[in-house]
């Protein structure tokens, strides 16, 4: 049976990480089961751009495809481009292309591409009508509001906008089992409602004026249930909306539910949320945190109130660092925020000051709090794109070619592209540098280590602080990741002589680990007595504690005056190791 549209994503692999095809749509998974519950059928392939044509040439074989209709942003419309003229030339079905970047595509991309429907804004009802006139049994496209296309005189028409669907409620939920390995999903986004109230100069979604509406809290807790049961091995659930704390008393009501469901579930979540309601609302990062809040991300985006207020942010560098203070004190484990470069008024000291800002930031939470710099994306619609002059900002527009995220596509009379590159760079090595400070002076709380690794291991949710700082130490890393996997334990919980009862076992390899020289042992250059180093050999979890000394106390009891004091000795000798994570206890 020929599937009636494959929905596609199709992103570059840049510089073979395969960071772009990592990220799930929801928009993809909510699209095919909106249309399957109006009739009609569906695939999905979510993937890089060289996969598409093959994948497309599997379904074409196997079942067949009336209509493609692709995914398309900034970042990829340029090479969807290409892929839409192949699929044209090699199948000549309809095509439809939806996504943020969709509404400012016009009819150069029309000609360009091939495409058949440019669909602006939100895409459900739209799609549904486009799909039903392909299928001869619908409207003309000059009747269905919210798409572009060419007549056939090739002239551009444009159809009145569609309007925002008020109850999202009536939406399914989306098939995310469409997609290729979710069974094998950590986590799954949820979208909790649409819009923003927010208008900030660099922002796609703000600018596009629609209002914030929200799900019904029963809807978007049944669309929980529904994607635990169907993705068991599932641990974390990411609220993809832009402004999820906007509302106050819906943020508790919502965290009341999800305190409950985790009574039955173990799961944490993450989400996005803007300073000012918080700032005004701080009791709900509590309820948040009691709810099973891992990570809060903001919108920081400068160490400086009057860039703050060019961008239209209406928040305060004070107001920042007194949301992130409380939410600190709330107990939220990890608190990521941004700081743009090469925006507003962008100069070698506004970095000095953005870089000392987000230094402040990181040490009112050590291990909790993380800031990262990322390049300002002029992106169509934004009232940067519009006017960056009223921003002290040229756009270079030549270069949107050249570019994924990787370089500047702005530059101010103070810093030039060229010196932002580099700028930018030498901005996060900084604040790397000051979080491994901060962690090789000890200032980071082995609670707080503990925590990162319980998020990432157990649930999936990794942060910097994480992958860039404490697995950096390769013995700390494991020692980490077998302890909150259950695979060693602390001596602390284990009670009185019951530790004589368990098998301390050393975390690493003999081999690679320990270097020898002149007949001695070293460890990242330290020395070894050969009481430390014979008891290091002991540590293979073969032996319990117990036969660990008494193996140790035969070969090196005659160095001591009395039991007494190699009993003291032992014990140090272990301890420190214990401290160094060089080993744990296993109970068999």
């Amino acid at each position: 049976m020929t599937i009636d549209i494959l929905l596609i994503n199709a992103r570059q692999d840049a510089l073979g990480e395969g960071g772009r095809a990592k990220g799930i749509n929801i928009g993809l998974a909510l699209l095919a089961s909106f249309v399957k519950n109006n009739g009609y059928s569906a695939g999905i392939f979510r993937g890089f751009s060289y996969q598409v044509t093959e994948h497309a040439e599997t379904i074409m074989r196997a079942e067949g495809f009336g209509c493609a209709g692709f995914y398309c942003d900034d970042e990829n419309y340029m090479h969807i481009s290409q892929i839409i003229k192949n699929f044209k030339s090699k199948w000549n079905v309809p095509v439809v292309v939806g996504g943020p970047q969709s509404a400012f595509l016009g009819r150069e991309f029309l000609i360009e591409s091939g495409c058949d429907v440019i669909i602006r804004g939100e895409a459900e009802y739209s799609l549904l009508e486009v799909l039903a006139h392909y299928k001869g049994s619908g409207n003309p496209l000059s009747q269905i509001a919210g798409i572009a296309f060419l007549d056939a005189s090739k002239n551009f028409i444009k159809t009145p906008d569609r309007q925002p669907i008020e109850n999202l409620d009536a939406l399914p939920f989306p098939d995310y089992l469409m997609e290729k390995n979710s069974l094998e999903w950590y986590g799954f986004p949820v979208m909790s409602g649409r819009g923003c109230p927010y208008r900030c100069a660099f922002c796609h979604e703000g600018n596009l004026g629609g209002k914030i509406r929200f799900r019904s809290v029963k809807n978007v807790i049944d669309e929980i249930k529904y994607h635990f049961d169907r993705h068991p091995r599932a641990r974390h659930i990411f609220f993809s909306d832009d402004t999820f704390t906007a509302d106050p008393r819906r943020v508790e009501a919502l965290s009341k539910e999800l305190a409950a469901l985790r009574k039955e579930k173990d799961f944490m979540w993450h989400c996005m949320g803007h300073v000012r309601p918080i700032n005004k609302n701080p009791e709900m990062l509590e309820a948040m945190v009691e709810a099973g809040l891992a990570r809060l991300f903001l919108g920081v985006e400068s160490g400086s109130d009057e860039v703050l207020e060019k961008y239209g942010k209406r928040s305060s560098v004070e107001m920042i660092e007194s949301v992130i203070t409380k939410a600190v004190a709330a107990g939220v484990p990890q608190i990521s925020g941004n700081i743009i470069l090469g925006g507003c008024m962008a100069s070698e000291e506004m970095m000095k000051e953005d870089l000392a800002f987000s230094e402040k930031l990181m040490r009112i939470g050590p291990g909790k709090v993380e800031l990262s710099g990322g390049f300002l994306m002029p992106y169509p619609g934004t009232a940067i794109r519009r006017d960056p002059g009223a921003y002290g900002l040229s756009v270079l527009f030549n270069r949107e070619k050249h570019a994924f995220t990787d370089m500047p596509l702005t530059e101010t009379e103070k810093m030039p592209w060229s010196r932002l590159t580099n700028a930018g760079f030498d901005f996060n090595i900084s604040l790397y540098s000051i979080m491994k400070k901060m962690y090789l002076n000890g200032e980071i709380a082995a609670e707080t280590i503990l925590q990162n690794y319980i998020l990432g291991v157990k649930y999936g949710l990794g942060s910097l602080w994480l992958t860039r700082i404490f697995a950096a130490n390769p013995i700390d890393d494991v020692y980490y990741k077998m302890l909150v996997s259950d695979i060693i334990h602390a001596s602390k919980g284990i009670t009185g002589d019951e530790i004589n009862l368990w098998h301390p076992q050393r975390v690493f390899e003999i081999y690679g680990t320990v270097e020898y020289a002149g007949g001695d042992a070293f460890i990242s250059g330290k020395k070894l007595s050969a009481l430390e180093y014979e008891i290091l050999l002991l540590c293979s979890g073969k032996n319990r504690l117990s036969k660990v000394y008494t193996a140790a106390r035969e070969k090196f009891i005659s160095g001591y005056n009395d039991e007494s004091g190699f009993a003291e000795t032992f014990k140090t000798v272990v301890e420190k190791m214990e401290s160094l994570h060089w080993i744990g206890y296993t109970r068999f």
